[in-house]
Order: C-alpha cells, then structure tokens, then sequence
C-alpha cells in the first residue's frame, strides 16, 4: 500500500481539495494510471449512519421530516434539507467518484453542461447518490406544494430533466456568477442546498435583485424561489463552495404560467446577460 502522495494530485485541484481528498480515500493500491481502490467500507452510504432511517413497519407511515422552512420575501424560503453529516457523506461520494474514474484528483468535474459555472456534476453519475437522496427530496417535494398552497397543480412537481439534481463546486478563483434567471422555458422551481462547512469557504452566498440582499445558508441549508427570481452568485474569496441544486418542474393553477416562453429559457437568458 501506498500512501497518497503520488505526484498526480499534487497541483491537480486547489489545496481545499487536496486536504480533503486525504480524508476521503485512506489509501489505494497499484502503480502508474492503475485505478484507484479505497476499503469498501470508508465511502458507503451508511458511514456514520448519516442517512439512515428508523425501521418502520409495513403500514408505518416513514417520519416527516421537519424542513423548518422561513419566509425570506413573496416566494422565496430558507429550510433545512441535511444534516451536517448527509452533506459530508454527499461531498465525499462526489469526489470519491471523480478521483477513482478519473485517476486525478479534481478530474471528472465538468462545465459542459451549465454555462453558468464552471465546475458541475450530475448526481446521476455518481454511484447511489440518487438511491440515497431519494427518501429526502419526495418529502421535499410535497412539502413544496404548501410553500405555493393552491398554486399549483397536484401532482405534477418532478425533476426538470434527468440530469437533476446536479453538484456545482466553486474555488478561490470562482468570481461568481451575472445576475440571471433560472427560468427554462416556464417558471419553474429552484432549489439549492450548502453542501459545505462554513469554515470551508470565504465570501459566496446568492444574491438577489428583488430583495436586494445576499443569502448565506449554513450546512444542510436550502434556498428556494421561484425560476424567474433574478439572482447571482457572489464571489468566492477562499476555499470551495460545495452546493447542490435542483430544478423542478412543474404545472401551475394559473394556466398563463405554462405557457412557453423560449425568449426567457435559461439558455438564451445566460448567453445574454452580461
């Protein structure tokens, strides 16, 4: 066994990543570009027990969870999706992820798919992430229906596409991101959650227009407005700010809301702004 100091992650990624990468993998085995193997049991889902849940019987209804919404202006709210260990068990798959595909710490991290940031990840990519969160966001999402009471259509919030939820990772050199929308061609619903320690980062938070004011959520933390809320992501001074995001769908009561607007879609909105 060696220990990970192999010259290919040194420089690789920015020194947050580096030092916590050591605590993500304890040590691989092989030489040169082998693939990188870690104890089965240092990654699992259930490390430290972060999402488990009580055993229920067959006809138990499963725990709500308390998402402690607070109203920040007309339809904007702050909640707590995770705890603190649900995120750092959801930072460590990520880059666990990335680092045994790629070979290269801070590899597998895309910009091909946002225009808006630089380094994203689709949580479908990532092994059980999806399995793991899943008991958490259908929750989410029909406490979202209370959020919004008789706006809209019963049934009918969904992920916008498959490639949601998605990670996005901003370092010391991330200058934020210009104000915009995240309107596709409808209004539809974002959410997005601090996957970070405080401590992790300087600066960051979301900026937004109408309130004209930067939220800074905690760890676990959640924001969530509507598409059309302008909005940008401030800059990041230090460290890496690790959130998740999710862009719901959905079909509103007002039936002037679906109607198609591809002059607002989140593509054009982004090309144009500036």
């Amino acid at each position: 066994m060696n220990e990970l100091n192999d010259s290919r992650l040194v420089g690789a990624a920015d020194p947050f990543d580096y030092k916590t990468l050591l605590k993500f993998v304890d040590t691989y085995e092989g030489e040169g570009d082998d693939v990188v193997t870690t104890k089965p049991n240092k990654l699992s889902t259930s490390i430290d027990g972060a999402f488990d849940r009580p055993p229920r019987g067959r006809f138990e209804p499963e725990t709500p969870i308390d998402f402690d919404f607070k109203v920040i202006d007309d339809d904007i709210f702050v909640g707590q999706l995770f705890t603190a260990e649900q995120c750092g068990q959801l930072n460590r798959m990520a880059e666990y992820h990335c680092y045994r595909g790629v070979g290269t710490m801070g590899s597998g991290w895309t910009n091909t798919v946002y225009t808006l940031t630089a380094q994203h990840l689709q949580c479908k990519f990532i092994p059980g992430m999806v399995q793991t969160t899943k008991p958490i966001f259908d929750q989410l999402i029909r406490a979202i229906y209370d959020l919004y009471p008789g706006r809209i259509r019963p049934g009918s919030i969904v992920f916008e596409n498959d490639g949601e939820p998605h990670l996005v990772k901003y370092n010391g050199k991330a200058k934020g991101t210009q104000l915009h929308t995240d309107n596709s061609e409808f209004v539809y619903i974002t959410v997005n959650v601090m996957l970070s320690e405080p401590t992790d980062f300087g600066g960051g938070g979301t900026y937004i227009t109408t309130i004209d004011k930067t939220i800074q959520l905690k760890e676990g933390e959640m924001l969530i407005h509507l598409g059309d809320v302008e909005h940008a992501g401030a800059e990041i001074t230090s460290g890496v700010r690790r959130i998740l995001i999710a862009f719901l769908a959905c079909e509103w009561m007002d039936e002037s809301l679906n109607i198609e607007k591809t002059d607002q879609s989140r593509e054009k909105m982004s090309h144009t702004q500036t």
